[in-house]
């Protein structure tokens, strides 16, 4: 019931995701340019002066990049960028009312591996975001505290000039996914207020053996509700075939879960992610 009033009140419309155009081509102004310097003081020429004064350098460029070096839309992107840390606490300080139980919750969710940045690439040189939904339990995880998870593992992700640059894979493994793991406020909330004020692009959504109801049910109506362009950048494999995921994503950039050769360790990966340690997009 709560999936399909989702569904007709189109609460999966991911219209609001920047995703690349077909071509996808690489940004042709150099990262530490002296074009890319222009390109940003004439979006900083754009930001109310309050903002333009207390964001760090390092969200400004964030958002010029992930915009493709358009500095109107790199503008009107940082707002809604601060904002949405801001909405989500991930930047209060450690004694403020809360901060510690929410601190305490997004290191557990981050400790269940179910939405990590690997480290792995594809061919074009996007970060691959690896989502195993099998890990998730929506009695411990709420939908705004799976949002504190995917902006916190998106925007270490972005520490990456390249990745501002070029964008990002998502990799969503649906291997053993049950009614158990799902929670249509998850993906609402996700795809219609947190992803379209990050500063990222959205290459390619690979969604990879899915359960039969998601990939034969649920998914083509999704699907059919969200924006052409999006819906292009889907690639559904619907059984466990590692030959049609390699055609995707290069063996060197998987793990060997998927016939990959890229070693993982959740634990090396918890220490990078660096919980507790202050953002370079903290405003």
């Amino acid at each position: 019931g709560e999936v399909r009033r989702a569904l007709m009140s189109g609460g999966f419309d991911t219209s609001g995701v920047e995703v690349d155009d077909e071509e996808q081509a690489p940004p042709t102004v150099e990262a530490g340019s002296a074009e890319e310097g222009r390109l940003l003081a004439e979006m900083e020429s754009q930001l109310p002066p309050e903002l333009a004064a207390r964001a760090p350098k390092a969200a400004k460029l964030a958002c010029l990049r992930g915009r493709k070096y358009d500095p109107a839309r790199g503008a009107a992107l940082l707002p809604e960028f601060v904002a949405l840390r801001e909405e989500l606490r991930l930047d209060e300080a450690a004694g403020d009312d809360g901060a510690a139980e929410r601190a305490a919750q997004l290191a557990r969710d981050a400790a269940t591996g179910k939405v990590v940045c690997a480290g792995g690439k594809d061919a074009q040189g996007r970060a691959i975001i690896w989502v195993r939904l099998r890990l998730h339990n929506p009695r411990e995880c709420s939908a705004e505290d799976m949002a504190r998870l995917v902006v916190t593992v998106m925007c270490k992700a972005l520490e990456d000039v390249e990745t501002q640059r070029r964008g990002i894979v998502m990799f969503s493994d649906g291997s053993e996914v049950g009614l158990r793991n799902m929670d249509p406020r998850v993906p609402k909330y996700l795809m219609g207020s947190v992803l379209p004020r990050l500063p990222v692009r959205v290459a390619r959504i690979v969604m990879y053996n899915p359960p039969f109801i998601v990939g034969r049910v649920i998914f083509p109506i999704v699907r059919a509700l969200m924006s052409r362009k999006v819906a292009a950048r889907i690639a559904l494999l619907p059984s466990a075939d590692h030959d049609a995921l390699h055609a995707i994503l290069p063996p060197a950039a998987i793990s060997e879960d998927y016939g990959g050769s890229r070693p993982f360790h959740l634990s090396g990966w918890l220490g990078e992610l660096g919980l507790g340690t202050r953002s370079k997009f903290a405003s």
